[in-house]
């Protein structure tokens, strides 16, 4: 988890465990991450920016999975594991 944008994404999903999107801020994910300000808003424009990347990342990723798969089902059946995995992400991210 080298890149930056990952720690910033871990940290918010941990965040996201524990109090709803609306009331996680910028302070509380850099607190979290050990990254400053400064390096946060070199990624990302503001949480959502945050949010919005990361949805994109795991959209892709579950893209990927359902090519690999051999039958529609199978396929469907990924693809809704990999929601559920990062079922709390998905529902404050689309709460908010």
């Amino acid at each position: 988890m080298g890149d930056t944008r990952y720690v910033f994404a871990e940290c918010i999903k941990q965040l996201m465990n524990h109090q709803s999107l609306d009331k996680i801020t910028v302070t509380d994910i850099v607190e979290m991450s050990g990254k400053t300000r400064q390096t946060f808003y070199r990624y990302f424009r503001d949480k959502y920016d945050l949010v919005n990347w990361y949805f994109e990342i795991l959209a892709d990723k579950s893209f990927l999975q359902i090519g690999n798969s051999e039958t529609l089902r199978e396929g469907l059946t990924k693809k809704f594991e990999f929601i559920y995995h990062d079922r709390v992400f998905f529902k404050e991210a689309f709460k908010s």
